[in-house]
């Protein structure tokens, strides 16, 4: 935990683990046993989330050998921050599938430009003698976020679903603080590159 960006990084990944895994679980719970979604209505709708992922991911990587990887890794978290508070807008027991399209969409995007990105600055500082070491930590980290988030979710999805996503708004803003403390990585150089 001495190099900073591996620190940084590891601190952040852990608040967006739990930011990216509690809507899900939330809102998969709600649909269902609120709204009365079938499993498969809800499933169908998630989908919007991978397909943004799967934009998102290949982006990350061009926008980040243009820019470096903390302005991905900030816009990231930013678009994170605004699907939650969109699918805050729109929640309730009479929702449409339609109406969470966008927001899921979006943050498939969010999760693609955060995650891969993110990864690359815990790592770029990293002795190649500690390699194996930090990433086992970093996937241990996620895994334990992934926990908390799901205990967040028992605790307060009792409470209301606007609470657990508000809970996961300040994970997400957490970690998007985090975000900036960061070094900016230029892709493929394996050295920091200029605070942008």
């Amino acid at each position: 935990l001495r190099v900073h960006s591996f620190r940084g990084g590891i601190l952040a990944s852990f608040a967006r683990q739990i930011a990216q895994f509690t809507p899900f679980f939330a809102l998969g719970i709600f649909l269902e046993e609120t709204a009365g979604w079938t499993a498969a209505k809800t499933g169908l709708v998630f989908v919007m989330s991978a397909i943004g992922g799967m934009i998102g991911g290949p982006l990350s990587g061009w926008l980040a050998n243009r820019w470096g990887t903390k302005p991905v890794v900030i816009a990231g978290k930013t678009l994170m921050v605004i699907a939650i508070l969109w699918i805050l807008l729109v929640i309730d027991a009479d929702i449409e599938p339609a109406m969470l399209l966008g927001p899921l969409f979006l943050f498939g995007i969010s999760i693609g430009l955060a995650a891969a990105q993110l990864n690359t600055v815990i790592m770029t500082d990293v002795p190649l003698t500690k390699a194996g070491d930090a990433s086992a930590a970093k996937s241990s980290i996620g895994r334990v976020g992934n926990s908390f988030g799901a205990a967040f979710v028992g605790i307060l999805l009792a409470i209301s679903i606007e609470d657990v996503l508000i809970m996961a708004l300040i994970f997400i803003v957490i970690a998007l603080v985090l975000a900036f403390t960061l070094p900016n990585v230029k892709e493929g150089s394996g050295e920091a590159a200029s605070a942008a």
